[in-house]
Parts: C-alpha cells; sequence; structure tokens
C-alpha cells in the first residue's frame, strides 16, 4: 500500500500517476478527440489508468468530453478532446528594429498582438522594448482575463546563438545588447522559470514544421535579412549543437585569407540585406528596400540583375556548406530577401547550388510561414511547454508562475 512515510513511496505515485495524466494528454494532442479504450491501446496501459487520468485531466479543465460514440456494439464509450483555451502562451520575437509580441492558446494560435520599436541596440533600449511589447500584447488580448492568470510559458527568439545550458547569448552582431549578461538576469527576472529563449533562426524552423506536412522532417533552413543564418532540421528537431552555434554560416570566410571575428561575420556582411543594397550602390543603384532591387531586375534593369546574381552566388556557397554535411530532402529560404525574390530567386540559387554539388541539388523553397516565422515558430514551442507544466501542476493549486502583469512606472 502506498504511504507517505519515510521511505517516500506515496510520492512515487503521485509521481507515476501525474506521468500517466501527461502520457495520455500528450497522445491525446497527437490522435486528436479518442476514448478511453483507444488511449490504452496506443499507450500499452489499462483503461482503468487511462479512464483515471482523463477524470484526473478534466478536474484541471485541460480535457473536455465530446460526449459518446453511437453506432458500436455494447456500451458506447466517452469521446475526449484537449480543451486549448485551458491557458494562454506568450511569444516574442526580437529583432534588430522591433520587438514582436504575440498571446496564444495552447493550439499556438494568435489572440493578440503588439509591436515595439527598438529605440538603440543597449541592453537597457532591448529590456525596455521586450516589457513594452510584453504589456501591450497582455493589455490587448481579450482572452487573457478568460483564461488564466499568467502564461503558461514563454518563449523569446533572439538573434545570436543561445547557449542552452545558461540562455547566454552571443554573436548578436546586429543587436549586441543582447550579449549583456545582464539581459538574460532581467528576462529571468521579469518571466520566472517558465521561459526560454532560443536562437530566432531555430523557432522559424519550428514554426515551418507546423505548417508543412508530417513527412518533411529534414531539411535546412536558411534566413536572408539583416542577418543571416541557418537552421538544420533533422527528425523534425532543428539542431542546436553542443553550444547553441549550429547554423552559424554568416561566418563563412570569403576567401581563403579571411579570419573569423566574433564582430565580422564576413558570409552575413555580404550577404545579408544591408550588404545587398551596398553592392546595388557600387553598381549605381540607390535604393532604400531590397524589394525595389527585385523590381528593378523584373523590369530589365542589368545592374540589378547582376547584383542579384552574385547574390544567389553567396547564397548558394553558404548553402552547400550545409547540404554536403547534411544531406537534407530540402531547402527553405526565410527572410525579407527570400520573400522579396520568391520562386525567381529560388529557381536562381538552386541552379547554381546545382553546380557546386556532387550530386542533384534539393528543391529550393521560401518558407510558407512568411515573415512571422519565428513568431509562429516560438508560439508553437511555448505551446508544447505549456501543455507540459499545466499536467506538471495537476492536483498542485498552488503552483504558478511569476506575476506578468503589465508593469508601470512610478508616479
Amino acid at each position: 500500500m502506498a504511504n507517505d512515510s519515510g521511505n517516500g513511496r506515496g510520492v512515487q505515485v503521485a509521481d507515476l500517476k501525474r506521468m500517466n495524466a501527461r502520457a495520455v494528454l500528450a497522445a491525446l494532442r497527437a490522435t486528436g478527440p479518442a476514448t478511453a479504450p483507444e488511449l490504452a491501446a496506443l499507450l500499452g496501459i489499462t483503461k482503468p489508468t487511462v479512464s483515471a487520468s482523463l477524470k484526473r485531466l478534466a478536474a484541471a479543465s485541460l480535457v473536455s468530453s465530446l460526449g459518446v460514440r453511437a453506432g458500436g456494439i455494447g456500451r458506447s464509450p466517452e469521446v475526449w478532446e484537449t480543451n486549448e483555451h485551458a491557458g494562454v502562451v506568450l511569444a516574442l520575437d526580437v529583432g534588430s528594429r522591433v520587438v514582436q509580441a504575440a498571446i496564444g492558446s495552447l493550439s499556438g494560435a494568435v489572440l493578440a498582438r503588439s509591436r515595439q520599436p527598438l529605440r538603440d541596440t543597449s541592453p537597457e533600449a532591448v529590456l525596455a522594448a521586450i516589457s513594452a511589447a510584453t504589456d501591450a500584447v497582455l493589455l490587448e488580448s481579450e482572452a487573457w482575463a478568460a483564461a488564466t492568470p499568467e502564461p503558461a510559458f514563454t518563449v523569446i527568439g533572439v538573434p545570436g546563438a543561445v547557449n542552452p545550458s545558461d540562455l547566454g547569448i552571443r554573436l548578436a552582431t546586429n543587436l549586441p545588447g543582447l550579449s549583456d549578461p545582464m539581459v538574460t538576469a532581467a528576462l529571468r527576472d521579469r518571466f520566472g522559470e517558465r521561459f526560454d529563449l532560443q536562437k530566432d533562426v531555430y523557432l522559424a524552423a519550428r514554426g515551418e514544421l507546423r505548417v508543412r506536412p508530417p513527412e518533411a522532417r529534414d531539411f535546412v533552413l536558411l534566413t536572408l535579412g539583416r542577418g543571416v543564418g541557418a537552421a538544420i532540421v533533422r527528425d523534425g528537431e532543428p539542431v542546436l549543437g553542443t553550444t547553441g552555434f549550429a547554423g552559424e554560416v554568416g561566418y563563412l570566410p570569403l576567401g581563403p585569407h579571411t579570419t573569423a571575428s566574433p564582430d565580422e561575420p564576413a558570409l552575413e556582411r555580404a550577404a545579408s540585406r544591408d550588404g545587398l543594397l551596398a553592392a546595388a550602390a557600387r553598381a549605381g543603384l540607390r535604393l532604400d528596400d531590397v524589394g525595389e532591387l527585385f523590381s528593378a531586375a523584373a523590369s530589365g534593369d542589368q545592374r540589378a540583375v547582376t547584383v542579384l546574381a552574385a547574390e544567389a552566388d553567396l547564397v548558394a556557397y553558404a548553402l552547400a556548406t550545409l547540404v554536403v554535411a547534411t544531406n537534407p530532402a530540402g531547402v527553405v529560404l526565410a527572410g525579407s530577401i527570400a520573400l522579396h525574390g520568391g520562386d525567381p530567386f529560388c529557381r536562381a540559387v538552386r541552379a547554381r547550388l546545382d553546380q557546386r554539388l556532387p550530386f542533384d541539388a534539393p528543391p529550393v523553397e521560401i518558407a510558407r510561414t512568411g515573415p512571422e516565422a519565428t513568431l509562429l515558430g516560438a508560439l508553437a514551442v511555448a505551446a508544447e511547454r505549456g501543455w507540459e507544466v499545466l499536467a506538471d501542476e495537476i492536483d498542485q493549486p498552488d503552483a504558478g508562475s511569476q506575476s506578468l502583469a503589465p508593469q508601470r512606472a512610478a508616479g
């Protein structure tokens, strides 16, 4: 018999019940509406165990009954589904010019949004913009008051490498204030234990995984905007690397004598938005936006055509280093340059990539998540982690996150 005496066996039983409930919840999320017998067969546990777990999940408002399934032989089983409105999650995309925030349901659907410009790249400005964007989206969200007191989980995407062990941010060349240790410390103070920092391109890959077929689990995503970075997706998971540096292709050298510097990513300087516009200026095209460059090329301006051909060469070079190492099923291009270039740019990149490989180049296509890839990916991860947090808190009524109530200045 389980008890709460010194051997701690009672705690072990409680943990086992929580693990069972978490497994049932995960299975129900994966399969969609299902009955207890179906879940028991899927998980390989007894029907009474599943039924008990469903009751505990229902008491916590994490699942709800759809009624009985009619038409079968014998007693009709009850059909259950997850309750995506049992909580909300928070996602932020910290860019070099603006911070975007979104409140989402546990399905990852967007409920409210906000945007906050960055006044400069200092740590103080970054934190102020994150705080303002968070406050604004919490105030805007009608679901905020009706769902849970606080988000179940928060995920923040940043343009830099994030060490998984301590969430330290490095190589944030476009937003150097992020690399100050005070930023991570302040975010911990604001968001508590229910938050995670991730590299923006990894989250963009997560967003792509949500909108692609289940079998599309192996690809390389390259983002081309104010920065240049990549995510290598294997078996449905972005490869982080030991210390979070996987995919930092912006630091690839552009010549045999190029030396690496944390402050001078050679490929990124040449292939990013600013590098592309600088190349256009050298060719005699004074433009403010890469969209104008693609429009000029489409209208037959040979200067623009030449500049974009050189850009496609740089992109193919970066991709070749990734493709020969990982042999992915496909390549996805994201970021403002790729979105403006569209399918014609993808075809140009693939043709050049094919010339650099000893085997056929994989298909190259535009990201399906558009300009919000990172934000949508952050919501997807936050929802996944949010479900885990809520499942772990069953039978723990006092459990909760640090308050994220909008912060107001004194006076």
